[in-house]
């Protein structure tokens, strides 16, 4: 989403994230997924 920021002349990321978020519905949880893999830990802060 950075990049789409930089492209779009936005100040910071927040501005982007705020007028487009609605379009990726599951970047949240993929990124949160992500993670849980990456660190082999559970949202929730079991192992």
């Amino acid at each position: 989403m950075r990049a789409g920021a930089a492209r779009a002349g936005h100040s910071n990321i927040a501005i982007t994230a705020d007028l487009y978020g609605h379009l990726l519905p599951g970047a949240d949880e993929q990124a949160a997924a992500h993670l849980d893999t990456t660190y082999n830990v559970k949202v929730d802060g079991s192992k």
